[in-house]
Formats: C-alpha cells, structure tokens, sequence
C-alpha cells in the first residue's frame, strides 16, 4: 500500500507506516537495500554459512536471511521482495524531504530492545505489538469470520482437554503454502518416532487422498483448520512445530509454548534465528529441498519436551518471555505507551 504513503505526503496528511514482521527484519531489508549489501550478498549466495554484519545487527549467516536475497529466480519471491522494496523507498522519500518516519512495528520491545537502539538512526521506531487475538482457551468457542476454513473447534478443544498438561506436540506450516507429499509423510513418521500425542493441520485443499488421515487415531488428530491462538493457549501443547511465520512465532512466545523452528521461505528463516536466541525454541535442520525429515522431527521435539535441562531450559525462557509480554500490553508497559504516544500525536495532530 505504498501509493497511501504518496498521497497523504502530497497532501500534507501525517502518516506513518505499519510493519508487520519483527524489527530485525526491517533492518536486514533497511540494510540490504542500503549500501553495497545487495552485490555482497549476491556474491556468496551459495555460501549458507557465510556472514554479513548489516548495520545494527550482530553478523548474520547467508542462512539467517530471507529467501529473497538468495533466490530471485522464484517468481514469487521476486514479486513479494518488490514489494519491500517500494516499502522501503517510502521511508526514504520521508528523510529527503526532511521528515523522521514514523514506523509501528508489530513486535514487543523487549523482544528487539537492542535492534531497536542500534539499527534505526534516522527512523521513529514504535514497537505495539503483539498484534493477535485472545488466547483464552476456556473461553465458549465461536465462529470468525475471517476463518479460512470450515473447523469443529469443539472436537478438538475437547480432545485437548483430555491429554496432559505439556503432552501435545502441535503441528502447523500456516496458510500461505501448500506442503508437499514427502513433507507430509514425514512430518507422519516423526510424529510416530516421538510417540506423543499430537494435533495437526493439513489443509483441505493440501491433501492427498486420504493418506493425510492414515495416522494413530488414539494418539493423534488431524484438522483442516483451528484456531491457533486457542489451541496455543490451551494448557495440553507442549511444543508447536511451526514454519516460523512472525505471526506463528509471536503466538508461540505469547503463549509460552516452546517451537521446533522448520522455515521454509521468506523472513522464516530469520524469524527462526530469533527464536534460538531468545531460548524458547530449536532450528530443525533441513535439506536442500527444505524437507523436514521425520527423524529430525522427532529428535527436535524431544529436545523441548523431554526430561533434560536443555529441555526444561527452554520451557522456562519460554514462559519468563509469555510473562514478560504480557506486562507490555497491560497498562503502563512499553507496547501500550508506544500506542497510546502515538494515538495522542495523532490527536493532537487532528
């Protein structure tokens, strides 16, 4: 929605710009699109290992980027990257013409407290996230009208409610892409190898025949839609093996539910980053394909459900950082000041 930013410039209407992913990822694109990071990243695309130092950021590895950088071949990946390139160019349009931009970020700061000092000197940084909705998971359930599919939240709200507490392996890769069949058959044999109760969501339109419901029914359940928020908050999931969308991997710190980190394309790759360094969650390794292999599932949930301390480690970051976001949304934390130093400029504006 680049063109909105054009017309309140032109006509003298106050504006500001509302960035959905993670402050991180604002730098990474602020300082690739900067400077001569561009070519260098090029230069070593087939280098995963290889390191950047982008201004603001600690030095990051080829692997830590977005899919973006590395392959423009992808037509969609090229269509999306201009997108954030015309973003971009709004902000700088703005110091031009003498005017400190104005960026909302859908983040908490003290998720980000130190990209948010270091990375945006010439930018008005407002971290108001998480912008998600309740998680109450005792609360009646209801049908919204933004749900992408059909889903009997009852059923599985209920079959939560008769597993243990930390015992559900959630799994779900989001709505943007479909998986494919190999991804499919071993996420199954990686959910058998852990041996604990799981709930996953293969889409309607992502299935193929019926294998998709060939798993342990007693054990197991599978949907085509649910309400993630409900079902992270729900005291039975122990572990929610996820793509790493921001959206995901911001309900997942919400709830204080640990991840097993599987990304696949876009900024999921550097969202996964995040979640190893602030302790709530393991990277699974994957191939070149970006297949996770059942193994490896089943190795990373064990590694943040099982009975060791790197395991009870990550639970207890996990839920000191749930403890933490919840302080910046009541009244007086950072989230709800920026929001409300904001409306008040609006205001006052007006």
């Amino acid at each position: 929605m680049w063109w909105a930013a054009d017309v309140a410039r032109e006509k003298g209407i106050p504006r500001a710009m509302y960035w959905i992913q993670p402050a991180t990822m604002l730098a990474v694109y602020y300082g690739y699109l900067h400077g001569d990071f561009e070519r260098h990243v090029a230069e070593h695309a087939g280098e995963p290992g290889f390191e950047v130092a982008l201004p603001g950021l600690p030095p990051m590895a080829i692997r830590d980027l977005p899919s973006f950088f590395t392959d423009l071949a992808d037509r969609r990946l090229a269509a999306a990257f201009h997108g954030v390139r015309r973003t971009v160019e709004q902000v700088d349009i703005d110091r031009r013409i003498g005017e400190k931009p104005i960026v909302l970020v859908n983040t908490v700061e003290e998720l980000e407290s130190d990209v948010i000092a270091a990375a945006f000197p010439d930018l008005e940084i407002l971290a108001v996230g998480p912008a998600i909705g309740d998680g109450n998971a005792t609360s009646p359930p209801s049908k919204k009208a933004n749900d992408m599919y059909e889903h009997d939240e009852k059923a599985y709200m209920e079959w939560l409610d008769g597993k243990a507490a930390g015992s559900v392996v959630y799994v779900s890769f989001g709505s943007m892409s479909a998986t494919s069949k190999r991804q499919k058959e071993e996420i199954r044999r990686g959910l058998a190898a852990a041996a604990r109760p799981f709930l996953w969501v293969v889409r309607r339109d992502d299935r193929d025949g019926d294998d998709d419901l060939a798993v342990d029914q007693v054990n197991g359940m599978v949907v085509e839609w649910c309400d993630q928020v409900r079902v992270l908050a729900h005291a039975a999931v122990g572990c929610f093996v996820t793509h790493c969308g921001w959206n995901s991997t911001l309900e997942s710190v919400v709830s204080g539910t640990p991840v097993v980190a599987a990304p696949q394309w876009s900024d999921q790759d550097t969202n996964a980053r995040l979640v190893e360094g602030w302790g709530v969650g393991v990277h699974a390794a994957t191939g070149g394909d970006r297949v996770l292999e059942g193994d490896e599932l089943a190795r990373c949930v064990e590694k943040v459900m099982g009975q060791t301390e790197e395991a009870a480690a990550i639970r207890r970051s996990s839920i000191a950082w749930k403890a933490t976001v919840e302080k910046t949304v009541a009244p007086g934390g950072s989230s709800e000041r920026n929001l409300k130093a904001f409306l008040d400029r609006i205001a006052n504006v007006a």
